[in-house]
């Protein structure tokens, strides 16, 4: 769920085989991010209500509080001032992230033997992103994405799977909130 809207992902759940089990992994990984990070960072991620393993959903707090999506406000004649302070605070938060979990193992466990399904993301990822390029650049952006897997296959450190401006919401107090986390 995304606030009060349902968000409708079957397609790409069956495509990348999102099972119940990594849903609850991810959901794992929410529950250690909302028990290890500052409490001044809590505010930018959802906090887990309910976990529905049978019909693969997970129910989360509103995190856009009355925000608008970042990919909208970039399209509008902005104010760079009051952006600018946003996206400090977004710089601030991404550390804090990377350097609470970076080479930690206590959540290792939300990660364990994934590595098939870290295959087939890269590569929905990799094909949806690029449906338009050529078969050759499709194959060449897939390369790069395996390697850089394998180059960090021992590093564990959680980040946003899928972070960009749709994903950001910015909010009128010029914080922000993080939604569609996935780890």
């Amino acid at each position: 769920y995304f606030g009060d809207s349902t968000r409708n992902t079957n397609a790409a759940i069956e495509k990348i085989g999102y099972t119940p089990e990594r849903m609850e992994k991810e959901a794992g990984a929410l529950h250690f991010l909302n028990s290890k990070l500052s409490k001044e960072f809590l505010h930018h991620i959802p906090q887990i209500i309910d976990v529905d393993k049978k019909n693969r959903t997970i129910t989360i707090t509103d995190i856009a509080n009355n925000g608008e999506l970042l990919q909208k406000i970039l399209l509008t004649d902005f104010d760079l001032e009051n952006l600018r302070k946003t996206m400090q605070q977004l710089a601030s938060f991404i550390a804090h992230l990377h350097a609470t979990t970076y080479k930690s193992t206590k959540h290792k466990e939300f990660f364990v033997e994934d590595e098939e399904f870290n295959l087939r993301f890269y590569h929905y990822r990799t094909t949806v992103s690029c449906e338009k390029l050529s078969p050759e650049l499709q194959s060449a952006i897939r390369k790069k994405a395996l390697a850089i897997l394998e180059e960090n296959k021992n590093h564990y450190v959680i980040v946003h799977n899928d972070f960009a401006p749709k994903h950001i919401f910015v909010r009128p107090d010029h914080s922000f909130g993080i939604c569609d986390f996935e780890i």
